[in-house]
């Protein structure tokens, strides 16, 4: 991840635990459960705990950290974090009271050790949050109405040259070319905001209409390779129950070449739906392109490549009541609309499988990669 990005995840999280008072009732959700062991039929120290209990799960629940995405929400689950703020938090806190109903001191002594750990872990963000302060590291995070594309490329240390990022880029820039000439009537530029490493990420720029027409288009793709992983599998177990040749040949034959007519008549569907330019010939044209374009990313994302579409969505201003909006207001509504549109279309577009685990089959698949174009990991 970008450092400046993390900068400003660090500084979120942190902010959140400084302001929110999580610590304070934290311990007195210990000290009350405490109360409760050394006086386990006293019903004013019961009562006491559940309402500490209440009050602590409306607080994690009100958290800002549970509507977390982009890279909040990668820095949440890659660092081991998501269990110690907001649901994530009470989820561990609720199944620990539920498994020691019957034995409250061992329901205490696991509470107080999740508050030690999540202390720790939240006080680590909050030094390295004071650290990149101090030493005035950079930070940037999306702003309201803003949207990007994230494209992470795997990549083993000291096995690729410049020609191969060279190749790599040019393949992403067909996709996104075609892409934004089916979806954005205006070509707005698809531009280069960020490059980071790790593996090699890629931020990418653009207008909402273009990362509402990578998420249709992953979505679609998604699909289709989930049906290849599914058919292997039940082509196995077929296999398994050694079904006369023919029946065998014939599932052979049913799924050989399937992915790329599925691919053809996804890319159709998506230019006839959202195409506006007047060219019937161009039209046409672009379907070509745009199967062409899906065969790349469908073997772009078999080999380990991940698309992450990321925006920010302004909350929409209140009138008084009566007053009509502005010409102003109303092309900020529509704009908020059109937002809130992609943010439906992008939450529906990610993977439900590792496709890297499959990715043998899936690239035998998948249509031959075009000359020049998409090579095998090394």
């Amino acid at each position: 991840m970008d450092v400046s990005r993390f900068h400003a995840t660090v500084k979120r999280i942190a902010n959140e635990y400084q302001s929110s008072g999580v610590e304070v009732d934290f311990n007195s959700l210990v000290t009350n459960l405490g109360s409760l062991v050394s006086n386990p039929g006293n019903a004013q120290v019961s009562q006491a705990f559940k309402d500490q209990l209440n009050q602590f799960r409306a607080k994690l629940e009100a958290s800002s950290l549970n509507d977390a995405d982009a890279e909040l929400l990668d820095t949440l689950k890659n660092h081991d974090l998501i269990g110690y703020v907001g649901n994530g938090l009470f989820t561990k806190i609720k199944k620990i009271l539920d498994e020691n109903q019957l034995t409250p001191n061992l329901a205490l002594t696991a509470i107080d050790e999740l508050r030690i750990e999540t202390t720790k872990k939240l006080a680590t963000i909050t030094t390295i949050d004071n650290a990149f302060a101090e030493l005035k590291v950079e930070f940037w995070q999306l702003e309201d109405g803003v949207t990007e594309m994230l494209i992470s490329i795997p990549i083993e240390e000291e096995t690729k040259t410049l020609e191969d990022l060279a190749k790599e880029a040019k393949d992403w820039h067909r996709i996104c070319d075609v892409i934004s000439e089916t979806f954005d009537i205006e070509r707005n530029r698809v531009t280069i905001r960020a490059v980071a490493s790790g593996s090699i990420l890629l931020y990418l720029a653009a207008v909402p209409v273009f990362i509402l027409g990578v998420a249709k288009c992953l979505k679609g793709v998604n699909q289709i390779l989930t049906e290849v992983i599914k058919m292997k599998d039940l082509y196995n177990k077929l296999s398994e129950s050694n079904p006369p040749d023919d029946v065998l040949k014939g599932f052979e034959a049913h799924k050989a070449g399937k992915a790329k007519v599925d691919l053809e008549s996804l890319a159709s569907s998506l230019v006839e739906e959202f195409y506006k330019g007047g060219d019937d010939g161009r039209k046409n044209e672009l379907k070509n392109s745009l199967s062409l374009s899906l065969q790349r990313l469908s073997q772009k994302l078999a080999l380990g490549a991940k698309v992450n579409l990321r925006l920010a969505v302004p909350k929409k201003p209140q009138l008084p009541a009566g007053e009509d909006p502005t010409e102003e207001q109303k092309l900020a509504f529509s704009k908020i609309e059109l937002l809130e549109k992609v943010k439906v279309e992008v939450a529906s577009a990610n993977a439900a499988l590792d496709y890297k685990e499959h990715a043998t089959e899936l690239m035998s698949a998948l249509p031959a990669p075009a000359q020049d174009s998409i090579e095998a990991p090394k």
